[in-house]
């Protein structure tokens, strides 16, 4: 972890730049099952991967030569049945004829019903060169048959190599219109056209890019498509867009804070790769639970949890230096486990590099390939910070913060809104308290934490419903030292996973050694509520006065 003052956006020990702090790069957050999270890479599923180009971070399609079918597509949440409206850009570099037949490129919204060749019943845009009819097309399909078999109506503009932004909008519920406009703003007269749907055409939840040539060599249709956002149930483009898919890539930072919590449907043990890298261009050093570590070099990928697979969910945190001309290293902590304050929790500690030194990282994949699902609302966030920024707003809002008088057992944080990451420090300066001091949330003193923690590297010390809150936190007893830093992932339908790291220094002077380092990996059961408040409680003696907690948290 990188410890720090977030109040005022600096780190400790690091050069005070002005407005240095924390943006976020990116997110995606699943809205259905699936196998992968992609945050600004492709997060698409797609049976041939060399028809995204994800090494440049783009959605990059080609259709050259005698080629069948091939398709990407990514599940969203289902549309509207009467309104909607879609917008993206789509650059053309290369738009020439075959010796036969055609090049074909639709962006389709199709039902869920997603075959082999990426056909389904849907409604989208498409792209023709070849024999027959060219040009810019319309199309809707209320079948499963070839994806080219829909009605078409074609626009008058002639297609060629250029940029050009399309509007899609569903006005009723048997109207499609189509719009080219030719400035990113889409302020300019557009060409208009409308086709007639079938009513029945609904449900519409998966997005699918598509190219085809059925025979015939040479020519070309290759371009880029970028930029997609979907305002559902209305025909208005104002406001948060429901879907935003930036396909450009991360803006990358020296330094990333990558947050994931995966939400297990089945079995899953989450693997993380950088800018759609699947050489074996990856090595890693890890222990889980506190066993020997292992190692593995020359890997397509990295172990996220070290999970051997199991239907458990996780919480898991890298940070990462992402200098371009050295091996991107970065460490991580992840916790996962069965649910209830009779399970412990499982943990994970590993460090990983990737071993390019030409780019900087700009996009993330978390993925698994165990027999399971991530469920919906699994997600991962990326987070950056470059100490020459001065712009831009730092996600990790102060939301409380407290401190001992020297009169009480509890110092606390008091009430704060609740978001859903929460990143906290904590600092006792000793005095009477005990040595067992304890970790509460929203003043729950009942039978609902867990807690596994880990001494100077030592063996597992598991504590299981723990009734007044998670022990051994902020320990420094009777004289000397204690801080703590943590992170927790917060959902109020999910059990909240935290995992902080420690110091305790209870003889001063450079020639004694801080006497423990702690890890400890530990949850809140509670499934129903957010955590608001953090305190720190000890069990005999108050706290010295000039003690101190303090918490920032994003949504």
């Amino acid at each position: 972890m990188v410890f720090g003052n977030l109040s005022t956006g600096y780190w400790l020990g690091a050069a005070a730049a002005a407005g240095l702090h924390w943006v976020e790069l990116g997110r995606t957050t699943l809205t259905g099952t699936s196998d992968t999270i992609g945050v600004n890479g492709h997060g698409w599923t797609t049976p041939d991967s060399s028809f995204i180009n994800i090494a440049n971070n783009v959605l990059n399609w080609e259709n050259g030569g005698n080629m069948t079918t091939k398709f990407a597509h990514k599940s969203i949440t289902a549309l509207s049945d009467t309104q909607w409206t879609m917008r993206f850009k789509i650059t053309i570099d290369q738009y020439a004829s075959p010796s036969g037949d055609a090049h074909q490129l639709y962006i389709n919204l199709q039902e869920n019903a997603v075959n082999a060749e990426g056909d389904s019943k849907g409604v989208g845009f498409g792209i023709r060169k070849g024999t027959g009819t060219n040009g810019y097309r319309i199309m809707n399909q209320n079948s499963t048959s070839e994806i080219a078999a829909g009605t078409m109506t074609a626009f008058s503009r002639t297609a060629t190599t250029e940029t050009i932004y399309i509007e899609l909008a569903r006005t009723t519920s048997t109207n499609l219109r189509g719009r080219i406009y030719t400035q990113s703003d889409y302020s300019d007269t557009p060409e208009t056209i409308n086709a007639t749907i079938a009513s029945t055409l609904n449900g519409l939840d998966n997005i699918v890019v598509s190219v085809q040539q059925d025979n015939g060599t040479g020519g070309g249709l290759n371009g880029i498509i970028d930029d997609l956002k979907i305002w559902n149930a209305t025909n208005t483009t104002t406001g948060t867009p429901d879907v935003n898919i930036t396909f450009s890539g991360l803006t990358a930072k020296p330094y990333m804070m990558v947050l994931h919590h995966g939400i297990a449907s089945g079995n899953i043990a989450s693997r993380l790769r950088f800018n759609g890298d699947t050489g074996s261009n990856y090595a890693q050093r890890g222990s889980r639970n506190g066993a020997s570590d292992s190692t593995g070099t020359s890997r397509d990928n990295v172990s996220f949890s070290l999970n051997p697979g199991n239907a458990s969910d996780e919480f898991l945190t890298a940070m990462v230096n992402n200098t371009a001309d050295q091996e991107k290293t970065w460490v991580s902590h992840g916790i996962d486990g069965t649910t209830g304050a009779g399970n412990d929790q499982n943990h994970s500690e590993i460090v990983g590099k990737w071993a390019n030194t030409s780019d900087s990282i700009t996009s993330v994949n978390v993925y698994h390939t165990e027999s399971g699902d991530y469920a919906s609302g699994s997600e991962c966030v990326v987070l950056g910070c470059d100490p020459d920024d001065t712009e831009g707003t730092n996600i990790w809002e102060e939301l409380g913060s407290g401190s001992s008088d020297g009169s009480s057992q509890t110092f606390t944080t008091g009430t704060f809104t609740a978001k859903k990451y929460l990143w906290f420090q904590a600092f006792n300066i000793g005095g009477g308290t005990s040595a067992d001091v304890w970790l509460r949330v929203n003043d729950d003193t009942g039978a609902n934490y867990v807690r596994t923690f880990t001494s100077n590297g030592g063996s597992n010390d598991v504590a299981i419903n723990q009734s007044n809150g998670v022990s051994n936190v902020v320990i420094s007893g009777t004289s000397g030292q204690a801080f703590c830093n943590g992170l927790i992932i917060n959902k109020s339908d999910e059990e909240k996973f935290m995992f902080v790291d420690q110091i305790v220094n209870s003889n001063t002077g450079a020639g004694n050694a801080p006497n423990l380092r702690y890890e400890s990996f530990n949850k809140w059961t509670n499934t129903s509520s957010q955590i608001n408040k953090i305190s720190i409680v000890s069990q005999t003696g108050n706290f010295s006065s000039g003690c101190y907690i303090k918490v920032w948290g994003f949504d």
